[in-house]
């Protein structure tokens, strides 16, 4: 009897995770708006440009594939952010939900957050998705959008999400 060997199938990298669930719920742009939080926003939720610039509302419109790039640029720097501040090995899809859920509140308020802290204390704490849950505002008021997001980045967490 011949035995055949099984082949492997690749799983995403954390980044490839995070760029589907950010694309989904940032939705693309090409032309600057104000984000919920009051902010100037273009392309997939950026706020501000690879080199460092913050979007106005009076810069030019950006393509797709612009717009993808910098979604890309931005997620490699947020994945290493985040990488410098978590003291525990996770697998690709737990660090994914990390990425989305820091290039949504920023690096400063994941550093900051219980999440973090309870994370780091306990990888394993089963009450580490309500932790995602409580950033759910923009401008002070729930919203839907968020709230669906953070389930979204719960299910990527507990490794029950579809993109993955």
């Amino acid at each position: 009897m011949e035995q055949t060997a099984k082949k492997k199938i690749p799983r995403p990298s954390a980044a490839k995770i995070a760029a589907e669930v950010i694309k989904e719920f940032e939705g693309y742009s090409s032309k600057p708006y104000i984000c919920p939080a009051n902010i100037p926003t273009i392309g997939y939720g950026n706020t501000i440009y690879p080199n460092g610039e913050r979007v106005t509302m009076d810069d030019p419109e950006i393509d797709k594939a612009e717009a993808e790039k910098m979604l890309l640029d931005t997620i490699k720097s947020v994945e290493k952010q985040v990488k410098n501040v978590v003291e525990v090995k996770l697998p690709a899809h737990q660090l994914a939900a990390l990425i989305s859920f820091t290039y949504n509140v920023g690096i400063g308020n994941f550093s900051n957050s219980t999440l973090l802290a309870w994370l780091n204390s306990n990888p394993d704490f089963p009450r580490i998705p309500e932790q995602f849950r409580r950033w759910n505002k923009g401008g002070g008021r729930v919203l839907k959008g968020l709230v669906r997001r953070r389930e979204a980045e719960i299910e990527l967490w507990e490794g029950t999400s579809r993109y993955i």
